[in-house]
């Protein structure tokens, strides 16, 4: 290989010469500073690992849980979607199934009132659910299993 500070041929370096990597022979290295790159070192473990996928839903009957710890706390739905920073409809609409919560307002709510609304499952392990034909809210993906 050749230096490309003089064009001696031989062993070469890496080295920082005014900001740029050059690849010198030893007498020009003293002109810069030698570079040593070494790889990251990952644990072999952690190359390996499989990362679970989380799927989280709304518990069935959260509606009801909603309304039943809201009162048990002596709050009217206003207060409560003020303490939650949400507004009152979401909180009268999804007490009375009218909507399906997003998660966020579930986890606030959670939060706020102790309870669980959201349930966090991994997707190896995917728990066995009872369909209700009924429900009107039901769609083609709640018929479906991922295999």
């Amino acid at each position: 290989m050749i230096c490309e500070v003089c064009g001696r041929h031989g062993e070469l370096e890496e080295v920082v010469i005014e900001g740029s990597m050059l690849m010198v022979c030893n007498n020009c290295k003293k002109f810069g500073v030698a570079v040593k790159l070494e790889l990251p070192r990952v644990a072999t473990s952690a190359l390996y690992t499989k990362k679970e996928e989380v799927i989280e839903s709304l518990v069935e009957g959260h509606g009801l849980l909603i309304r039943l710890n809201r009162e048990k706390k002596g709050l009217k739905q206003g207060e409560l979607a003020k303490y939650i920073g949400e507004k009152e409809s979401v909180i009268a609409a999804a007490e009375s199934g009218k909507i399906q919560l997003n998660l966020s307002v579930a986890k606030k709510l959670e939060s706020f009132l102790g309870i669980t609304l959201v349930d966090r499952n991994f997707g190896d392990t995917p728990k066995e659910k009872k369909i209700n034909f009924n429900d009107s809210r039901l769609t083609l993906g709640d018929l479906m299993r991922k295999e």
